[in-house]
């Protein structure tokens, strides 16, 4: 009897090793991956701050520019070419990339179109519109503007001869504060793909108190055109490779989008085959506030994203 037993023990003993083995190696390798992707997810929610971060600190660079803008239009009355070219230059703004000048409008009488018409030119592919504002007999021509390179494209621009760029000037008057324009589309020739940062600047003494009073002591705006996706391409450009980035102005729609790396954003909420060897894919909304309008930013890791991790552990 004992003699069978232990024939019996010593033919199952392989069998029960081989089964131990496979449930431990199992639970550790299910234990591991776990880890792993708990350090992953918190490696994605680091690089999402640091991407917001980067964002932040270009869009505060940006209201800096602007306010300064302001200041000097306000302490300057009349403000001649020469004096802005003077101030633009004592400025770090072609250290931001996507700025692409800062220039000011003037909020003024029709019978001022005959000067600037001779001055400058207006573009050929900036459609008039029909115009919101009670006193829509005005032009909001572009008078000053730097760098000088740039200046062709935008000085004699007139921003009321454009809906979108009339709405967000109006906006900035009625409102009292920094308003951005939608993306100007293909169809707006030389300033296609600009979004239009517009402050506005009243008559010198305290703040207006009400619509009427802003709409009254409104003189111009302070101009900065921005292209959204220079400017945010090089805040994301280190963490580009291993996660999708798409910004967009308001809800995410494609036709709001700013900025966007890889191909459209993919739906995990469908049911899929259980691949334990498919890399987790992290993903996760924000919003973040610039000027009068909303940006939605969507963050989606890449396939390759734990393989980034590992090979920059290799090379240390």
């Amino acid at each position: 009897m004992i003699r069978r037993a232990i024939r019996l023990v010593s033919a199952l003993l392989p069998v029960l090793v081989l089964v131990f083995g496979f449930s431990a190696s199992w639970y550790l390798s299910g234990v591991m991956r776990a880890e792993i992707e708990r350090t992953a997810e918190e490696r994605f929610v680091h690089q999402i701050d640091l991407v917001k971060k980067r964002v932040v600190e270009r869009l505060a660079h940006l209201t800096l520019i602007s306010e300064l803008g302001l200041g000097m239009v306000q302490i300057v009355n009349n403000t001649s070419p020469d004096q802005w070219t003077s101030f633009t230059n004592g400025l770090d703004w072609k250290s931001l990339t996507g700025l692409v000048g800062i220039g000011y409008a003037e909020r003024a009488k029709p019978y001022a179109v005959s000067l600037l018409s001779r001055l400058y030119s207006y573009s050929p592919d900036i459609a008039s519109e029909a115009r919101g504002d009670p006193q829509s007999d005005r032009i909001y021509p572009v008078t000053l503007f730097e760098p000088a390179s740039a200046a062709p494209n935008f000085l004699g621009l007139d921003l009321a001869s454009d809906r979108r760029l009339r709405q967000a000037a109006d906006r900035a008057m009625t409102s009292g504060q920094t308003t951005l324009s939608n993306i100007m589309q293909k169809n707006t020739g030389v300033i296609a793909g600009s979004a239009f940062v517009l402050a506005p600047v009243y008559t010198p003494g305290g703040p207006p108190k009400d619509t009427a009073e802003r709409r009254t002591r409104l003189i111009g705006w302070v101009v900065l055109p921005v292209h959204f996706d220079q400017l945010v391409n090089e805040a994301v450009a280190e963490v580009a490779n291993v996660v999708d980035i798409r910004v967009y102005m308001g809800a995410p729609i494609p036709e709001n989008l700013l900025y966007g790396t890889g191909g459209p954003v993919a739906d995990d909420t469908q049911t899929q085959p259980l691949d334990f060897d498919a890399a987790p894919a992290y993903r996760r909304n924000d919003i973040l506030q610039f000027a009068d309008q909303m940006l939605t930013f969507e963050f989606r890791s890449r396939p390759n994203f734990l393989l980034e991790r590992a090979a920059r552990k290799s090379v240390v």
